[in-house]
């Protein structure tokens, strides 16, 4: 079944809390990508993972299982992008086949992520060779910037394609293909340049039939003064990778093209605490987010006190759906009161269950809209 929406996100609780709470028709049509946080520096660790003699792999059960209470028996992807390719947990297994048979253990269909990045490197090659692969055959190939300037050189391209398809004996019919166009918050990431490089990938691989494409990137940078300039102050950022989307759903209409995107926080963002962050919402509307920024909370004693002004920004905006729109939108709503502001997890969760819940809704509304524009089309000899 193709998805209305893939998501790749942060295997983080404030994630794991956004799906958990996806009503059931949203769920049903949204497939996530979770990237799977590599550990940090052991002074940081927490106290379970300094006592554990194998952290490595104590730390991807404990991820995992949080991701499977969260998502339970709805299809899924993992990724482990941001880990060296040759990643292994104590027992000397690669992370990637580890974690994919922890989730399949648990009763999760598990889509395997094949990184076009990393295929180079042997170790990679012989761990997803190790993957058990799904019932349904269903692999996806990652392409990142990398494979995205590869292309520019059809013949190197195509033959890493081939080679990965042959190599681990893929029948493209069954499998996926993700354009990540990952960071496309820098002006110079252009709409049409966007559109372009997709184009040339979707042609080039077109005869090899796959089951579909989706398309994804992040507009909004990791840091919201990047967006918006002044304190407390609201400001929009354009979504681009839903109006490449779209603009390619036109352009290529008989291509199955997928929407995709990062959520509400890009790959460049990090998860440590920040004491000068900004206390911000990051909330979806048509095309665009709508981000309304505070200060930072250092200047409130390191409390999040300002979130409720935030809110009532948020709601005197006009784009505020109602606290029956979503469980995020019903959490945001409470959120006005000083005792409850929320903490900057509980906040990630919020604008992206909001997100998730909004761009399926606005999906399934653009390809309403296009099927009747093809339909219009007159008919060539």
């Amino acid at each position: 079944m193709k998805p209305k929406h893939i998501t790749i996100l942060k295997g983080l609780s404030g994630e794991f809390a956004a799906v958990e709470h996806l009503d059931s028709n949203t769920a049903g049509k949204l497939l996530p990508l979770f990237e799977i946080e590599r550990l940090g520096d052991r002074d940081k660790w927490p106290k379970y993972l300094k006592e554990s003699p194998t952290p490595t792999a104590t730390y991807l059960q404990n991820t995992l299982g949080k991701l499977q209470n969260a998502w339970g028996t709805h299809p899924v992807m993992v990724d482990a992008y941001h880990w060296s390719p040759k990643a292994q947990v104590e027992n000397g297994e690669h992370v990637i086949p580890y974690a994919v048979r922890q989730l399949q253990l648990a009763g999760m269909p598990v889509i395997p992520v094949i990184g076009y990045d990393r295929w180079e490197t042997p170790e990679y090659q012989l761990a997803l060779q190790n993957i058990s692969p799904p019932a349904d055959g269903h692999y996806c190939i990652r392409l990142d910037p990398i494979a995205l300037d590869d292309a520019a050189e059809p013949e190197l391209f195509r033959d890493t394609i081939d080679e990965i398809v042959d190599t681990l004996e893929l029948t493209p019919a069954d499998c996926s293909v993700l354009i990540d166009f990952g960071d496309i918050s820098a002006s110079t990431a252009s709409i049409e340049v966007l559109i372009s490089k997709a184009s040339s990938v979707l042609l080039q691989l077109a005869e090899l039939g796959f089951r579909y494409y989706s398309i994804a990137g992040c507009s909004l940078p990791d840091s919201v003064p990047l967006a918006v300039h002044d304190q407390d102050s609201s400001g929009m950022v354009l979504r681009k990778e839903m109006l490449v989307w779209q603009a390619l759903r036109h352009s290529l209409p008989t291509f199955p093209i997928v929407s995709g995107d990062y959520g509400v926080r890009g790959p460049t963002t990090v998860k440590f605490h920040n004491p000068h962050m900004n206390g911000k919402i990051r909330h979806t509307i048509q095309r665009q987010t709508f981000l309304v920024r505070g200060h930072a909370i250092s200047k409130d004693g390191g409390k999040h006190s300002q979130m409720p002004d935030l809110v009532k920004r948020l709601k005197a905006s006009g784009h505020f759906l109602g606290a029956n729109f979503s469980w995020g939108d019903q959490e945001i709503a409470k959120r006005t009161q000083p005792d409850k502001p929320g903490n900057p997890t509980q906040w990630i969760s919020y604008d992206t269950n909001h997100h998730l819940t909004f761009v399926v809704q606005e999906v399934e509304e653009f390809e309403a809209s296009t099927v009747v524009q093809v339909r219009l089309l007159p008919e060539t000899e």
